[in-house]
């Protein structure tokens, strides 16, 4: 039971956090986090060049949604 309501408990801690910051500020600070995400992924080479490739695809919609709303 408990493994079913953490993750819905920490993304609604998440976002409550979240909404205290800022506009312009919070999008950039999501960004950074959809980023850092990708980089969590890289597990010392266990999924060869498809986490790498991940990795990098994160690293662009990343830098992409410094400046849109959409990404």
């Amino acid at each position: 039971m408990l493994r079913y309501v953490m993750p819905v408990v920490i993304g609604l801690v998440y976002v409550g956090l979240n909404s205290l910051v800022p506009e312009p500020h919070r999008r950039r600070l999501n960004a950074l986090v959809v980023t850092g995400a990708g980089a969590a992924y890289i597990s010392g080479g266990g999924f060869g060049l498809w986490e790498l490739a991940f990795c990098a695809l994160l690293v662009v919609v990343g830098y992409a949604g410094l400046t849109s709303y959409t990404l």
